[in-house]
């Protein structure tokens, strides 16, 4: 296992994006809903580079099983700006489907690594079908650690690691 991405750079990047977020916030307080369970060690780092006006409101969804849990959201929604929050993007399917069941008016969405759309037997070149508003990097492997597991496994180390 190699690392491809060291715990200090994580954090510049999760700075940066936090930073972005609360410009594009303007008066409103922020909503993050993390899409469970990848995004939670991302999600947690946000909400330290965050104004104290950030509220969460967890998801629990993925790409193989669908969405299994939507939370209440809140009857002021117009006092935040909601952001969809996942640790990694492929095609987009996760945070399309989430985002089309939430019907959200102004939900932006911020991601940690892109990864590469890989072909399965298809003809053209594949694409992503869900643009997020934030990209923290573009990776060429799919990691595995800081929130991103093999098989249940690899979560919690501090780092983006590799097989390759």
């Amino acid at each position: 296992m190699r690392t491809i991405i060291t715990e200090q750079e994580i954090q510049v990047i999760v700075e940066r994006l936090a930073r972005e977020i609360q410009i594009d916030q303007g008066e409103k307080a922020i909503l993050l809903l993390p899409i469970l369970c990848g995004a939670s060690v991302f999600s947690a780092d946000l909400i330290r580079n965050l104004p104290t006006s950030t509220e969460l409101l967890p998801i629990i969804a993925n790409r193989r099983q669908g969405i299994d849990y939507l939370p209440d959201l809140p009857d002021d929604l117009e006092k935040f700006r909601p952001w969809l929050v996942d640790t990694t993007i492929q095609t987009g399917n996760t945070l399309r489907s989430v985002q089309q069941v939430l019907e959200v008016p102004g939900m932006k969405s911020v991601v940690l690594f892109g990864l590469p759309v890989l072909a399965k037997e298809q003809l053209h070149p594949p694409e992503r079908i869900f643009q997020p508003t934030l990209i923290g990097i573009e990776l060429d492997t799919i990691p595995i650690g800081y929130g991103c597991d093999a098989s249940g496994m690899y979560r919690g180390l501090r780092g983006a690691c590799s097989f390759k």
